[in-house]
C-alpha cells in the first residue's frame, strides 16, 4: 500500500472530516521525514550521523470546551554523536522534537511549523523505549485526563 494513502485512510479513520484542518495530512508527510532532523543538526553543527531514528504521530481529542478539537502532533527521536566513529548503533546524546498542533487554523501567510527541538546527553543504547514514553507523554501522559481523552499512538512511518 502507498505510504500517502496509508496515511490519509488513518486520519479518516481517526478523526472525523469535519474535525480535519484541510492540509492536516501534507503538515503531517512533510515531518515524518528526515528533513527536520538534518536541518536541526547542520544549524547546530552536529554530525549528520543520526542513529535509530523514531517517528510518533499522537493525536489526542480535547472535549474541555463542550466542542471535540482534535490535537495532532509529530514527534520525532534520534540519538547523535560529537564524534563519528565507524559502526556507531547508538550515541552520546538524544534529540527529540515535538510539533505544534497541526490540525489548527493559521494565518495564510505562515507555511511553516514551529518545532520544538530537545537535546540531551543519554546513556540509553536503543531508542524504541524512549520513543515510547515520549509520545505517551505528548499524548497527554497515555491516559485519560480532564482536558485530554487519548485517542492513539502511532509509532513509524507510514
Amino acid at each position: 500500500k502507498d505510504p500517502v494513502d496509508a496515511l490519509y485512510e488513518f486520519l479518516a479513520a481517526e478523526i472525523p472530516l469535519e474535525s480535519r484542518h484541510n492540509d492536516l495530512g501534507k503538515r503531517i508527510l512533510t515531518l515524518v521525514s528526515i528533513t527536520p532532523g538534518f536541518k536541526w543538526a547542520t544549524t547546530h553543527g552536529i554530525p549528520l550521523m543520526l542513529n535509530q531514528p523514531k517517528y510518533a504521530i499522537t493525536i489526542c481529542k480535547d472535549t474541555s470546551s463542550g466542542v471535540d478539537n482534535w490535537e495532532v502532533r509529530v514527534g520525532w527521536c534520534s540519538f547523535f554523536v560529537g564524534d563519528v566513529k565507524p559502526n556507531i548503533q547508538a550515541g552520546d546524546y538524544r534529540v527529540y522534537m515535538v510539533s505544534e498542533n497541526l490540525n489548527t487554523n493559521r494565518p495564510v501567510q505562515r507555511e511553516w511549523t514551529y518545532l520544538d527541538f530537545r537535546a540531551e546527553r543519554t546513556t540509553e543504547t536503543t531508542m524504541a523505549a524512549f520513543a515510547e514514553e515520549q509520545a505517551h507523554i505528548a499524548a497527554g501522559g497515555g491516559v485519560s485526563t480532564p482536558r485530554y481523552e487519548r485517542k492513539k499512538v502511532t509509532r513509524g512511518a507510514f
